[in-house]
């Protein structure tokens, strides 16, 4: 069960539509090229004489497609309408561009030009592609060890927080036996 859903909304009409949307772009991804990593990289490296820079429409397409659906979501989010088979929606919160996104965003860019390719392509070929086995497995182990990593700074945060809060209690309650 989801805790992100609704009582209103049953969960297999939900299932159902997030797969005919997944289907839809998959079949997009792969009608454009972008499950070939060898189309990717031609488009990445710019310098060459072999430079494929039909994958920037493709880009531009699909840029253009979620800016109307992102805009439409916002005026009606705005507006205090609820999406159709959700109970809200589900916006960026976050404004504003910090170490986390900047470094993902290197680490994305970097693994897309080394492998040729991004995460929705890369799942789209592990069902075809039997190299692309590594990229995902690469991917899913990235992912995980994000989370971890993660969590162990969280927590260190959190410890080293609550061991600051002890020592400032310390100090106070020595500072209160001397004037006493």
């Amino acid at each position: 069960r989801c805790p992100m859903s609704d009582e209103r909304f049953d969960p297999r009409i939900n299932a159902l539509i997030s797969f005919g949307c997944g289907l839809l772009f998959a079949v997009g991804l792969g009608l454009a090229g972008m499950t070939s990593p060898a189309k990717v990289l031609a488009f990445l490296d710019v310098t060459s004489p072999a430079w494929d820079p039909s994958l920037a429409f493709v880009m531009a397409g699909a840029i253009g497609v979620h800016f109307v659906f992102a805009l439409r979501a916002r005026i009606a989010a705005i507006a205090g309408r609820a999406p159709v088979v959700a109970a809200r929606f589900f916006l960026p919160e976050q404004k504003r561009i910090d170490r986390a996104l900047v470094v993902g965003a290197a680490l994305f860019g970097a693994g897309w030009g080394l492998g040729g390719y991004c995460p929705g392509p890369g799942l789209v070929a592990f069902v075809v592609t039997p190299l692309s086995v590594i990229f995902v497995g690469a991917m899913l182990t990235g992912m995980w060890g994000t989370r971890v990593v993660q969590e162990r700074l969280e927590t260190r945060a959190a410890n080293r927080a609550f061991a600051l809060e002890n020592e400032r209690a310390i100090e106070r309650a020595l500072k209160q036996e001397r004037e006493a």
